[in-house]
């Protein structure tokens, strides 16, 4: 039986996916990076965001737009203020 905050977790997870999906519908862009502490699970994740935005999007074949881990992992949010913080010197 699964523990109630993995059953959270995927639930979640499936949100995160219909927004991804309403996020490509609206714009279409080439990519979508997702980032932050869902990158540490990300091996066990993507397999859902996948799925659910496969099935939510309706108008743009699967595929077309790619959903990456990014590179700088759960740390991009702290590079990135640094970064801005850097150039508002």
């Amino acid at each position: 039986m699964l523990d109630s905050r993995v059953i959270q977790k995927q639930i979640l997870i499936n949100f995160l996916g219909i927004g991804i999906a309403n996020l490509i519908s609206l714009v279409d862009p080439q990519a979508v990076v997702v980032g932050g502490g869902l990158t540490k699970s990300w091996e066990i994740y993507s397999a859902i965001i996948f799925r659910t935005v496969n099935l939510f999007l309706k108008q743009i074949p699967f595929g077309r737009n790619k959903i990456l881990k990014a590179k700088l992992g759960e740390k991009v949010g702290v590079i990135g203020a640094a970064r801005v913080a850097m150039l508002s010197n």
